[in-house]
């Protein structure tokens, strides 16, 4: 509840009409007169192995003149002259530099004294071609290609690659080959290779060259080092289901319905099998489901089953049901793989919840006046319950917000699986209580809207019994419904020396569940 109490700070506020301050935007800097003038280069890509970089300076100050040089994981700064030219001396990273001319009090440079001159220009350095591979895995197998990205971009390049043993990387390679890439394009799989081991260590080296342009003519080396997948993989076997009602998928469930619900607009689900290894490529592959005991219930269901019977149309009883997929890759390798999954026959129902909500443990933020209190517990027999106490006597006590104590709860409510807050109706809190003392006692009760709005106003009287609030519809039932669960929040209050005894709480709301 710590989150919804974070935010009912500012509900409180709103109860008491308050005006939280506004937010202020900071200006950009702007160079002061007096600072050097620089002169910068208008190339954008450069080689500094064949192309200089100079910037000339004009400073009549007595501080002194750094460049920054910031590039990926390397900082570094070099020392400006006051007057003249001087070439810049970029790192040895190949990508974007952001340069920036500093002015500093001392002849060291320091981070918080310095202060920047003027905008940070960028410029992509290289004086190499780098390569990276793009993959998700270690494992690589005879028909996994190899993703490579070349910096900077290049048309065409002419790769040259080799796999050798990790464990021996001057030995003679087991595979090797060449190609001319362009951006977009892959290394090719190595396929089938005897030489190459299952569940081995091995190095995959590419040499690279190509005229990149503004850069010129680049070349560079590159490595990836992979385990060898040399057998048919189908470990990973998952479990979609696609829920037609919802228009949305489910990933890797244990449990699904498929009963047809008969009040939701035809709700129920279908599993579709998916296998979560990337890069193999099945030539066949067969996908059997058995009972409990071993009975053969499909022989082959593809890519889907919607729990029934496909010789009687029914829904198979409840239980867990093994699905098996055996696959085949164009090498003629064979795997298999299991999981078990549960067939219920529960359905999409509406029905209400209701709870016994106690007034202290719900209780994430109050509002109390000079001549107010909150007594807890209201009564010594009542646990958990709290009261509500406004006074009037005495000149500091004459206004209303002197006068004035507000409680304001919150709680969850039960998640459903359609995870639709607008499928919420039906909600009301109740309060079992009455008043304290003698005199027109009473409370007064509000809830909170998804418009940031007190809505649904009730009075409750002295009389100890418990009152029922307004039914609200589905605009007080809050919480972000793609990360947490729905929440109420609801506030209680009174003022003008009103006495207020709280034993509970009732909360119900009607909402779609699974039984």
């Amino acid at each position: 509840m710590d989150g919804v109490r974070a935010r009912t700070r500012a509900l409180v506020l709103t109860v008491m009409g308050a005006v939280v301050g506004a937010g202020l935007a900071a200006a950009p800097s702007q160079a002061a007169e007096g600072d050097p003038v620089v002169t910068w280069p208008t190339a954008t890509r450069v080689n500094p192995t064949t192309t200089s970089y100079p910037l000339t300076i004009t400073y009549a100050g007595s501080e002194f003149l750094f460049l920054t040089l910031a590039s990926g994981p390397v900082f570094a700064t070099q020392v400006l002259p006051s007057n003249g030219t001087v070439d810049v001396q970029f790192s040895d990273f190949d990508g974007l530099h952001n340069l920036t001319v500093v002015v500093c009090p001392t002849a060291s440079y320091d981070a918080v004294a310095c202060r920047s001159v003027g905008s940070t220009h960028r410029v992509q350095v290289y004086d190499e071609l780098v390569a990276s591979f793009v993959t998700r895995l270690d494992e690589r197998g005879p028909n996994a290609v190899f993703p490579i990205t070349i910096r900077p971009e290049t048309r065409p390049v002419d790769v040259t690659w080799e796999v050798v043993p990790a464990a021996e990387p001057g030995s003679s390679p087991v595979a090797t080959g060449s190609e001319s890439v362009v951006p977009g394009d892959v290394l090719p799989a190595l396929g089938a290779n005897e030489e190459m081991s299952h569940g081995e260590r091995y190095l995959y080296r590419v040499t690279m060259s190509g005229d990149s342009g503004e850069f010129g003519l680049l070349s560079g080396v590159g490595e990836m080092a992979f385990t060898w997948d040399g057998v048919v993989e189908t470990s990973g076997l998952q479990f979609d289901v696609s829920d037609a009602f919802l228009n949305k998928a489910v990933r890797d469930v244990e449990v699904f319905y498929p009963v047809e619900d008969r009040y939701a607009d035809g709700w129920r689900d279908t599993v579709f099998f998916r296998d979560t290894v990337p890069y193999e490529e099945f030539a066949t592959w067969e996908t059997s489901i058995a009972a409990a005991d071993g009975t053969l219930v499909i022989d082959d269901a593809g890519g889907e089953w919607d729990g029934r019977d496909p010789s009687t149309g029914r829904v198979l009883p409840e239980g867990a049901y093994t699905v098996s997929r055996r696959a085949t890759d164009k090498y003629g390798n064979v795997g298999s793989d299991e999981r078990d999954i549960w067939i219920s026959h529960d359905q999409l129902v509406r029905t209400t919840w209701t709870a016994k909500v106690s007034p202290k443990e719900s209780l994430i933020d109050k509002y109390v006046g000079r001549c107010g209190a909150i007594k807890v517990p209201a009564r010594r027999a009542w646990r958990g319950s709290i009261g509500l106490r406004s006074s009037t006597a005495g000149p500091r006590c004459r206004t209303l917000e002197s006068q004035s104590v507000t409680a304001v709860h919150g709680i969850y409510l039960p998640k459903s699986p359609l995870g639709r807050y607008d499928r919420y109706d039906n909600l009301r809190v109740g309060v079992y209580g009455g008043g304290a003392g003698r005199g027109s006692n009473y409370l007064v009760q509000w809830l909170w809207s998804r418009d940031k709005k007190w809505v649904g106003r009730s009075q409750f009287g002295r009389n100890l019994t418990l009152h029922q609030g307004q039914r609200m519809g589905a605009g007080s039932v809050l919480g972000d419904e793609d990360k947490e669960s729905p929440y109420v929040i609801w506030s209680s209050g009174l003022a003008e020396g009103s006495q207020y005894d709280i034993k509970y709480y009732s909360v119900s709301v009607r909402y779609w569940a699974i039984q």
